[in-house]
């Protein structure tokens, strides 16, 4: 029995002493690539440490404690890669990739105030060499690209700095010490990111954009790689998406069309709240007076119900412009676009617009104006366009189409203004500073709010002048035109707070002052007289409750075109118009079921 037992003992000591043996050789294979990279080990530490602290106060990135120690398996990676490429002699180039990548980030934060997004990435994807250039030489002559590179430089030579001190300076069980702990982080830290890996990896696979943006998808992005990466696969989705969407648009066909009305204008705003205009608030400072005066000139009607689906204009444009309806069994790719079937049903499309334009390299317009300024969609859709962007909106009246050629024949114009998008102060020209803080009231953020709140009074006011500006040029024609806002803004109105915020989680407050838009309908005397019909259906439809993303449906009616995707039942027009039809806004959320 003795001799049994000891002969188990020794199995068992033998056992431990393989699994040792298997745990030390585990311990120098995966700490072998940081051993090999010291340095460069290092420096991933410190710009990520970088990263973290610049996005805390530009991007409010948080999460100190997985800020730091994520990142970590990022550069173990790497460190891989340049201890495999060494072989080769190509380790610098892995270094150089690294550096590359994170001084782009370190930039996006100084210049764009943002971390690596699916909005910048995509920037960077649709620009040209010739933009490039444009663009780079631009920035040289501001602080930006100088601080990124500075920030990269020290971030090095700490790494170097800091990895000589360690070497001079620390006892051997220091070093051991530090071993194990980079150990424990890497291990940690790896079986975090690789199931974020895997999702980005999946992402590539994906069909639609709207599946990557879901939760269920969506990697964690907390690490400048994740969101590099995640970026660079939703853009390769959402290009798929687009040219998919090109098909579709090219394949537009239309039924029948009557020309009902033969001059079609659709005025698009931005930021403008109906409760700071006393079209809709009495208590509101003067800020309409054009429009006031025509609605009691009884060629204006105020609709009193419509929301937006989104306080994004990118996710609004596309809503608007696209004939999916959100209960639709596919995606908003396998619709056409609206102007594309006016086009087809004879009309002439024109879309002025001071925030889309081809020409220019503005990162909004690109990331905002993808479904109108592709080479292609913009050929299928419009007939003509401006050609440039504007200080103020007034000017964009210097690149409309004479009266003469939008009544040569059946015709649609879009206008679309800035409006009152922030900064408020830039919106109008300096004629136009009416109202000073201290004739405007917030409940709110005191003098400050008062400051902000008068510029955008003065930016609603001038607004007023351009639509003024723009209607007299077009009233004595049969025409009719249809104005509303892309979404809303708050205005301090019920906390301290303005512009717009993230609206994942909607509660009533926000859904009111951000979503809630103004929308009217302003109409001729000649139109008021050749059509009696779409007047009584205006008249009546005031107070039915609306959603922008329906109002291709609207659109359809006034023309009097025959389209598949269109339904009698979210026509506001229509007599067989709906109105328990849910407004679905923000992610999925029924607006007039908020608490």
């Amino acid at each position: 029995m003795h001799r049994r037992g000891f002969d188990r003992c020794g199995a068992l000591w033998c056992f431990m002493k393989q699994l040792k043996a298997i745990a030390l050789w585990l311990y120098r294979i995966i700490l072998y690539p940081i051993i090999d990279n010291p340095i460069f080990f290092l420096y991933t530490f410190f710009i990520n440490e970088e990263l973290m602290i610049f996005s805390n106060i530009y991007a409010g990135y948080l999460n100190w404690f997985l800020g730091t120690l994520l990142p970590l398996f990022d550069g173990y990676i790497f460190c891989i890669l340049a201890s495999i490429l060494k072989r080769i002699r190509m380790r610098g180039l892995v270094w150089a990739v690294y550096t590359a990548i994170t001084l782009g980030e370190t930039f996006s934060l100084f210049c764009y105030q943002s971390q690596y997004s699916i909005h910048v990435l995509q920037l960077v994807m649709q620009t040209t060499g010739q933009e490039s250039s444009e663009f780079i030489a631009s920035t040289l002559h501001t602080a930006a690209p100088w601080l990124a590179l500075a920030v990269v430089a020290m971030c090095w030579l700490l790494a170097w700095g800091v990895h000589w001190i360690h070497n001079t300076y620390s006892p051997d069980w220091g070093k051991r010490i530090w071993r194990v702990m980079v150990f424990a982080m890497v291990i940690w830290s790896g079986t975090r990111e690789i199931p974020q890996y895997v999702r980005i990896g999946r992402s590539f696979s994906e069909h639609t954009t709207t599946l990557l943006g879901d939760s269920q998808h969506m990697p964690r992005l907390s690490s400048c790689y994740v969101r590099f990466f995640y970026s660079i696969a939703f853009n390769y989705v959402s290009a798929k998406e687009l040219d998919l969407l090109v098909d579709v648009v090219a394949q537009t066909t239309v039924n029948s069309c009557s020309n009902n009305c033969p001059a079609i204008v659709l005025i698009l705003g931005e930021s403008f709240s109906k409760y700071h205009t006393p079209l809709y608030n009495p208590e509101s400072l003067p800020v309409s007076p054009y429009l006031t005066a025509l609605e009691r000139s009884g060629n204006l009607y105020l609709h009193q119900d419509a929301v937006s689906c989104s306080n994004l204009t990118s996710v609004v444009m596309k809503n608007i412009f696209s004939t999916w309806n959100d209960d639709d069994e596919d995606s908003d790719i396998h619709h056409t676009l609206f102007p594309a079937v006016f086009r087809k049903a004879g009309y002439k499309v024109f879309f002025i617009s001071n925030q889309f334009c081809a020409n220019t390299g503005d990162i909004w317009n690109t990331i905002g104006g993808t479904i109108f300024n592709h080479p292609t969609l913009n050929q299928l859709q419009f007939d003509f366009r401006n050609t440039c962007l504007y200080p103020y909106d007034g000017d964009l009246l210097q690149a409309m189409p004479s009266v003469a050629s939008l009544t040569a024949q059946p015709s649609l114009l879009i206008f679309h203004v800035m409006g009152q998008h922030v900064k408020y102060e830039e919106r109008y020209p300096a004629s136009f500073e009416c109202f000073k803080p201290d004739m405007v009231t917030t409940k709110f953020g005191g003098q400050h709010a008062r400051e902000i709140a008068a510029h955008y009074a003065n930016a609603t006011l001038y607004n007023d002048s351009v639509i003024g500006a723009l209607w007299n040029q077009l009233k004595d024609q049969d025409v009719i035109a249809i104005y509303l806002s892309d979404h809303g803004e708050e205005l301090f109105d019920w906390r301290n707070f303005y512009e717009r915020s993230d609206i994942s989680h909607l509660n009533k407050c926000v859904a009111k002052y951000q979503l809630d838009i103004p929308m009217m309908f302003m109409v001729s005397d000649l139109f008021k007289a050749n059509h009696p019909d779409e007047m009584a259906a205006i008249e009546q439809c005031l107070d039915q409750p609306f959603i922008s993303s329906n109002l291709f449906h609207l659109l359809f009616h006034l023309a009097g075109i025959n389209h598949i995707d269109y339904e009698a039942k979210r026509d506001l027009l229509s007599p067989n118009y709906d109105p328990t039809l849910p407004r679905i806004v923000g992610n999925g959320v029924n607006y007039d079921q908020l608490d």
